[in-house]
């Protein structure tokens, strides 16, 4: 339905009002929410929307009766994104409750909570094959394993600006985040890593959207312009990522290693050269060395010259009596 009429959903305040984009008439005010709607998004085949609003709730409406079929109060703050995986099967919500919600469509069952986060949730999009989801909050972006109910990744990136958009490739390579620095990370998703850094906006970077053939990506900026990127890098094969990783961890594993050997062996040396003679030389009674190289509480024999302890009563040398003299 959304395809034929060409229609487009605006929040504004506790209502829902759908646009027809050519003529620019209001078709429907749908009003149902208590509190202003932040976020809407619409089915992948156009029959349902769904709405979050800072009433905590999300509501399900019927693109054909314009009713109100399915309200959700799984939140405990307000709902600031939601979205439909490719298929339609799962819909996600995040809140600035640090949760995230995701729930069969069939059924509209609620699949799981995800609890973990810290952080109030801001964004959230789903890989093509609708296994993954992305979610961004603060300046971290998590991924998570929808149908194992598991973590997967972190993605690392430079600089802590905060993320402001996110958007993951049809073809599944890539992961797009636009920050509040103006600029733009590419991820691959075989790897993990920060592949490429887009620069040229100067304001905080609001939204992202790829081309079907994931070679082109625009962005949408508080700078009052719209950008068009050419997307031309490739990421490393899974397999060469994992094992580069391996690798790394098993240089850290050496190096350690030769580090405690090293700390052994200079200990060890330290105890032979050291500390062991001048306890094995305090043990018969022979005085230390002086800085000076004369030893500690010494002097000269008066018969032969050979420095002698002060407390000895005979020359260790000439056996001369200290108490003849």
């Amino acid at each position: 339905m959304r395809s034929e009429l060409k229609e487009a959903t605006l929040g504004f305040l506790e209502n829902l009002k759908i646009y027809n984009v050519e003529s620019g008439e209001c078709m429907k005010d749908l009003i149902g929410h208590t509190s202003q709607v932040t976020t809407v998004s619409w089915s992948p085949d156009g029959d349902y929307i769904a709405s979050g609003s800072g009433d905590k709730s999300i509501r399900i409406w019927d693109t054909q009766s314009w009713e109100c079929i399915r309200t959700f109060t799984p939140h405990k703050n307000l709902v600031e994104c939601v979205t439909w995986s490719p298929d339609g099967s799962k819909l996600a919500s995040g809140a600035w409750d640090d949760t995230i919600n995701i729930w069969e469509t069939d059924s509209w069952e609620s699949k799981y909570t995800i609890t973990k986060t810290n952080f109030h949730i801001s964004g959230l999009s789903w890989s093509p094959d609708n296994t993954n989801l992305a979610a961004y909050f603060s300046n971290d972006i998590w991924i998570w394993n929808t149908s194992e109910e598991e973590f997967v990744k972190k993605l690392e990136r430079r600089g802590v600006t905060l993320i402001t958009s996110i958007s993951w490739s049809p073809d599944g390579r890539f992961i797009a985040a636009g920050d509040s620095d103006a600029n733009i990370t590419i991820f691959g998703t075989n790897s993990w890593n920060s592949l490429e850094k887009l620069e040229g906006h100067s304001e905080h970077v609001d939204c992202l959207a790829w081309s079907k053939d994931s070679t082109l990506l625009v962005s949408g900026c508080d700078d009052y312009t719209i950008k068009v990127w050419d997307i031309d890098v490739e990421d490393e094969p899974k397999e060469a990522s994992e094992a580069s990783e391996r690798y790394v961890w098993i240089g850290v594993f050496l190096i350690i290693i030769v580090m405690i050997f090293i700390i052994a062996v200079s200990i060890t040396l330290l105890v032979v050269f050291k500390i062991y003679p001048a306890l094995h030389n305090r043990s018969r009674g022979i005085p230390e060395e002086s800085k000076n190289g004369r030893r500690r509480n010494s002097k000269p024999c008066p018969s032969c010259g050979r420095r002698m302890n002060v407390r000895d009563i005979l020359c260790q040398n000439c056996r001369y009596n200290n108490r003849n003299r």
